[in-house]
């Protein structure tokens, strides 16, 4: 994995009357402890630079990098201790980011290599009824999914919107976004599975 994914300094106008070094001090205080009014600001000010560090250091695309983002919140908001400046701050999130990262490109490649051993890819029908079934099938699944998620589907994958687009048009955040289009795809895969004569 590249090196170069660094978190960049916080703007000093991101925490208006008060120095970057004191907001680092007193949120990651009531991270540590557990508040969640100081966890809420902490993603907030962090979650934006920790993305772009996700992608420069991984070079992947933006599902991926808000996977490692929230693996990294989430380490966040159980690991992080007091610091004393905003660039202690930084460099830990740097390491947690990168460790996260790795997590993530590690998973992947070894869940890669388990389906390229167990079967290999099932290549789209020749048979253009059984093609038609199987088209059929998605759009009865997609029918009975909430309004919202076909939204969301059709902003992303039809429109081409990005993730915070598409969220935006829906009136939710990016990363809910992602989650509940990503919580879709999963649910259709489980019922091709599941019930693959239905297709």
């Amino acid at each position: 994995m590249p090196d170069h994914g660094r978190l960049a300094t916080p703007d000093p106008s991101a925490h208006p009357g008060e120095p970057g070094d004191a907001w680092a001090v007193r949120t990651s205080r009531g991270v540590a402890r557990g508040d969640r009014d100081a966890l809420a600001a902490f993603y907030s000010a962090w979650f934006d630079r920790c993305c772009a560090a996700a992608r420069d250091a991984t070079g992947r695309d933006e599902s991926f990098c808000l996977d490692v983002v929230q693996d990294a919140m989430v380490k966040a908001a159980s690991s992080l201790r007091p610091v004393r400046s905003q660039a202690e701050l930084a460099a830990w999130m740097q390491r947690v980011v990168t460790s996260c990262a790795l997590d993530r490109l590690r998973a992947e490649s070894a869940r890669a290599r388990r389906e390229r051993s167990s079967s290999p890819a099932t290549p789209l029908p020749h048979d253009p009824h059984e093609l038609a079934g199987r088209i059929a099938w998605l759009e009865v699944q997609l029918a009975a999914a909430a309004p919202l998620d076909r939204e969301l589907l059709r902003h992303r994958f039809i429109a081409g919107a990005t993730l915070d687009q598409a969220g935006a048009a829906a009136g939710i955040s990016g990363p809910a976004a992602h989650g509940r289009i990503r919580r879709l795809i999963d649910a259709l895969r489980r019922a091709g599975k599941e019930h693959p004569n239905d297709q």
